[in-house]
């Protein structure tokens, strides 16, 4: 759904607030006349139960009525957060907690599970959910039609911190289990091949209590695959009870992203981009890279279904207690705006930064604001304010823009959550969900944009010409007919360590590639060698670093190009119109190549001769390869054919060089900031400028075509 304006949406949280009290109600009114005046065109606030119904069935919406009237008064758009996290507005009143006949939710040892004078309600307890619903329809029809209303976030970070073993989610789950099984039969065939099966009915089930494999991996993946999809249907939901209130505006669900595997959160990014009408990120001080990351798959999941992405919180402020001592972090004015300026590079549609000004109250109080707590504004507040009203000139082109993207990289739930059982992926150490992330950091190192897939539909995957499978151990039967149709139409993949060694149920096949990918490839697996620290010889002479495991290969008509020890470990073999890969190790964990230059350089070769080059790239002068943080360059396309093109610089020192974009047939070049002309010239189908960028700073320039 577009937002369909000519202001970018970029706003802050402001009173009223979740759990916390906010600056006073008098000081309203001049906080959103600044907020205004530095560029700003939204803000989000928060619906809160217990204030707003603090007796069942007596509303009290003074606070919320004012706050929508000074935002339609100053021209400021509003976003109703209506504060779901574990259940229906984290903090219900008092008069469910003290009336609700079952307590509370019910941890893994039968306890309720309080938490001092607070008692969260189990979310699918019909009493429970029949008193939210009647809240939220209230709420929603009351501001459906207001002028100032934008949207609604439906449900605050989305994830399952804690999970309830009442009798409601037992019997769910047994429930889940008829439906996937049929019969209690089936069920026993299917779990009774790992360990005692054998009920003699469903009420003899009960869910694991652990997440560890020698539960059986079908009890447990069963277990995991039901919290993803009650975690979604909750979602769904809240979703369907806002918009049968308001159809005409939209709804957005608002999700973090871990480092490490999310296993057992419920939080399955593919099945929750399927719950609003957008997606929505949050996100907190985090590397370069990461950004990059964690925007470009909420992007790409949101891009499946048609829908926007959009940053619902960035860190706006100084945080100093609340995450702990080891984590302090005070983003300067210039660090605040690029985070800005590289999700709007990476399709953003809307940022909203956590928060205007401090709250007064709780784990949070006086932290993260962009104006002082007493509500003045500090320099900091003012330059990004220049850099607030700089974007609103920008706004139209840049919400009708977009990105190319060739290549992506593939993210299966199902490999998530084995890896979790197998501890492949645990807290000391990570293989899979590392290995996926880490693919996309060495592309976005080397400046090749890629999207991430976890919808394994040809339709889907044929949109890109380059496909990466890290350390995709965990391949379906039909995953793999959808990677064996898109390489025999001209596609290709490449592919690293244990490809399809099992299926999304734990099960082996016999053969490595599985599941028919080996005909895909052309190899079957040798064996599993140590070869660690060492390094694979290609035949051109270069050398590859081996963090781990070397998987040499049987060749079955595959072209080998890698040797260890003499034996065939990196395959190239045709199939169809398209071109499979394979790489013999743990090639796309960052300890694999981090170190290792010619193991990215490699990479970055072989996408260029499968058709994956880049667009564009920035040559500079002098900067470190081996920086932490290095200029990054993204083009965004516009509809009559013109390019934006983004410099971000996250280094801490000036860079200066040269932009080089591919195929773009220029008639002039400018920069975005002082309007001015560049010099530029042609050569061998591109268009090269010069370019430059302070530090913490994005510079922006139109490249003109030829109509």
């Amino acid at each position: 759904m577009k937002n369909g304006s000519d202001f970018f949406p970029l706003g802050a949280s402001h009173a009223p607030y979740l759990r916390a009290k906010g600056p006073d109600i008098s000081e309203w009114r001049d906080d959103l006349e600044k907020m205004k005046m530095l560029g700003m065109t939204c803000l989000d606030v928060f619906a809160s139960w217990h204030r707003l119904e603090p007796e069942e069935g007596k509303f009290d919406f003074s606070e919320l009525d004012y706050i929508f009237r000074l935002a339609g008064e100053i021209g400021l758009k509003v976003s109703v957060v209506l504060g779901c996290h574990i259940g229906y507005g984290i903090y219900p009143p008092r008069w469910i907690m003290r009336g609700y006949r079952n307590g509370g939710m019910v941890d893994q040892n039968g306890c309720r599970d309080v938490d001092g004078t607070y008692a969260q309600p189990c979310f699918e307890e019909e009493e429970y959910r029949a008193c939210a619903e009647r809240y939220f329809r209230k709420l929603v029809k009351r501001y459906a039609d207001h002028p100032a209303l934008m949207q609604w976030i439906v449900w605050g970070e989305a994830t399952l911190s804690r999970y309830c073993w009442c009798e409601t989610h037992q019997k769910m789950f047994r429930e889940y289990l008829k439906q996937q099984y049929g019969s209690l039969e089936a069920l026993n065939q299917a779990w009774g091949t790992e360990g005692p099966s054998g009920f003699e009915s469903f009420e003899e089930i009960y869910p694991p209590k652990k997440q560890y494999r020698f539960y059986g991996y079908r009890e447990t993946l069963d277990w995991q695959d039901f919290l993803d999809r009650s975690l979604t249907a909750a979602v769904q939901r809240v979703n369907e009870w806002v918009k049968s209130e308001d159809p005409n505006h939209p709804t957005t669900g608002e999700f973090w992203l871990p480092e490490g595997n999310s296993s057992g959160g419920g939080d399955d990014i593919w099945k929750l981009a399927k719950t609003a009408d957008r997606m929505g990120l949050s996100i907190y001080n985090k590397p370069s890279w990461s950004c990059a990351k964690d925007m470009d798959l909420i992007s790409s999941a949101a891009r499946l279904n048609g829908k926007e992405a959009w940053v619902i919180e960035v860190q706006g402020g100084t945080r100093i207690f609340s995450f702990g001592w080891d984590e302090p972090y005070a983003p300067s004015a210039d660090q605040a705006t690029l985070w800005m300026w590289q999700f709007i590079a990476h399709d953003a549609k809307g940022i909203c930064y956590w928060t205007w000004r401090p709250r007064i109250s709780d784990l949070e109080g006086g932290e993260f604001g962009i104006a002082r707590r007493d509500g003045s504004l500090p320099d900091r507040a003012l330059e990004m304010g220049r850099e607030f009203r700089f974007l609103q000139t920008l706004a139209p082109d840049l919400l009708a823009s977009s990105r190319s993207v060739p290549t992506a990289i593939l993210f299966s739930r199902e490999a998530e959550h084995l890896a979790a059982i197998d501890r492949i992926d645990r807290a000391d150490k990570s293989y899979y969900a590392k290995s996926v992330y880490s693919a996309h950091e060495l592309l976005w190192r080397g400046g090749f944009p890629a999207d991430f897939i976890g919808e394994w539909k040809i339709e889907f995957l044929k949109r890109y010409k380059v496909l990466i499978l890290p350390f995709q151990f965990c391949i379906t039967p039909q995953q793999a007919d959808a990677l064996k149709q898109f390489v025999a139409d001209g596609g290709t993949v490449i592919a690293d360590f244990q490809l399809g060694s099992k299926d999304g149920r734990g099960y082996c096949d016999s053969v490595i590639p599985g599941f028919g990918l080996s005909e895909v490839f052309g190899i079957a697996e040798d064996e599993i060698l140590n070869g660690e620290k060492q390094f694979f010889t290609l035949e051109d002479g270069r050398r590859l670093f081996i963090n781990l495991y070397v998987q040499t290969c049987r060749l079955r008509g595959a072209e080998p190009f890698g040797f260890f020890q003499g034996k065939p470990v990196c395959t190239r073999h045709a199939y169809g119109k398209g071109t499979a890969i394979f790489l013999g190790t743990v090639f796309f964990h960052r300890d694999t190549w981090r170190a290792h230059r010619e193991n990215a350089d490699f990479l970055y070769d072989l996408l260029h001769s499968c058709g994956a080059a880049k667009e564009v790239a920035f040559r500079p002068e002098g900067n470190p390869e081996d920086s932490p943080e290095l200029p990054e360059t993204v083009v965004r396309k516009m509809e009559n054919g013109d390019r934006i093109v983004f410099l971000l610089n996250h280094c801490g020192t000036p860079v200066s060089g040269t932009i080089r974009l591919e195929g773009a047939d220029a008639a002039c070049v400018t920069n975005l900031r002082t309007e001015e002309k560049i010099s530029f010239h042609e050569t061998s189908g591109a268009v090269e400028f010069p370019a430059a960028a302070n530090a913490k700073q994005c510079a922006l320039y139109r490249i003109g075509v030829k109509k």
